[in-house]
């Protein structure tokens, strides 16, 4: 069995999983019948659905933590405005801070 991490967000509850048997029907080979399915922890079917559909299962999570990130960022006003040179310097930055570093080094 994969295992896989899923955050406790509201679009990834257990009820959005098992409505995604229909896209995913090989899943239902590895279920017990639907009358236990109020039982099945939560860990245990996403590792279910991870051993069986594989990377497109984890590339939808993703997708829906991004999404929920983005939602709360925009919502919080957690954005921040950057001139686009400066912006691409940061993402393409290798340098560590010497703040940083003076904070972590150890003391003589």
């Amino acid at each position: 069995m994969r295992h896989i991490y899923v955050p406790q967000y509201k679009g990834l509850n257990i009820e959005r999983f098992l409505a995604m048997t229909r896209d995913y029907p090989d899943v239902l080979n590895y279920l017990p019948d639907t009358r236990d399915w109020h039982k099945l922890p939560r860990q245990w079917l996403v590792n279910i659905f991870y051993s069986v559909v594989g990377k497109p299962f984890a590339d939808w999570v993703d997708t829906v933590v991004n999404e929920r990130h983005q939602n709360v960022a925009e919502k919080n006003d957690l954005m921040i405005a950057m001139d686009p040179e400066i912006a691409k310097a940061f993402q393409e930055s290798t340098a560590i801070s010497s703040k940083l570093f003076l904070v972590t080094a150890p003391c003589p």
